[in-house]
């Protein structure tokens, strides 16, 4: 059964699109430190949903959009290659758009599958504006959300993960080792957020830090530590991960 919505005829389409899940991948293309490449995002997070697919794709309804592989990343403007949205509102925007041409051909089942954290609040707003104008039913995750709940305790070494780090870097040296120059990684990682000058005065609210504020290289986390063998676990945890949420969608009624 064909699953890639560029693969199928309109009359294909509009057959399965009202029982169907209907997958939206999106990323980014950013700087991810000088030992990982642009197109980490939107790398990991596709080839992470081909392997969730592949034991489930002839078992039921699926359709997949063309990825979106620029997205909301303008934290990391300052480091050449970075390509962003201009601002929130354009994501959702978009998204919306995307996805309302479609429910209005009858899809009711959506998942977006982000592989960006910069993409998440926006993305969450998308869902919610989606859920109220249409009544489709939208689901949002990430590949690092369901890995991260299902490695066993103690995988990874780092205390914080969060950008270009142990965890992100594993998994590429898993799924394109050709891709990772691992003699240029090296650990950048504030002590603490509130360390930097001007977070003293502020402990929860949020402050609009940049990566530049944060980082030199780019790198926020320590992907010394990184393996392939660590990879293997986290990204296999996601793999399975997205097939049982995968499943669990379709067998719902909507």
């Amino acid at each position: 059964m064909r699953i890639l919505l560029q693969e199928m005829t309109w009359p294909e389409a509009q057959e399965r699109l009202k029982d169907a899940v209907v997958i939206l991948p999106i990323g980014s293309t950013e700087q991810h430190g000088p030992h990982l490449p642009l197109g980490t995002d939107a790398l990991i997070g596709y080839e992470i949903l081909k392997r969730a697919l592949e034991p489930i794709s002839d078992e039921h309804n699926l359709i997949v959009l063309p990825p979106i592989s620029i997205g909301l990343s303008q934290e990391h403007l300052d480091f050449p290659g970075t390509v962003s949205l201009k601002n929130a509102a354009s994501l959702i925007s978009y998204v919306e758009e995307i996805l309302g041409n479609l429910i209005n051909h009858g899809a009711r089942k959506i998942l977006i599958w982000n592989s960006h954290g910069g993409n998440t609040a926006s993305l969450i707003a998308a869902a919610r504006e989606i859920r109220r104008e249409t009544g489709a039913f939208v689901v949002l995750t990430t590949w690092f959300e369901l890995g991260m709940q299902r490695i066993p305790p103690g995988t990874l070494e780092s205390d914080s993960l969060i950008h270009s780090d142990e965890g992100e870097t594993s998994v590429m040296l898993y799924l394109f080792p050709n891709l990772v120059h691992m003699e240029k990684a090296q650990k950048e990682l504030p002590e603490k957020l509130t360390k930097l000058p001007f977070f003293k005065k502020f402990d929860k609210p949020f402050v609009s830090w940049i990566t530049k504020d944060l980082s030199s290289s780019g790198i926020i986390g320590d992907p010394t530590k990184a393996s392939k063998e660590k990879g293997e676990i986290l990204a296999k945890a996601a793999v399975d991960g997205l097939s049982s949420l995968i499943r669990d969608l379709s067998s719902m009624k909507i």
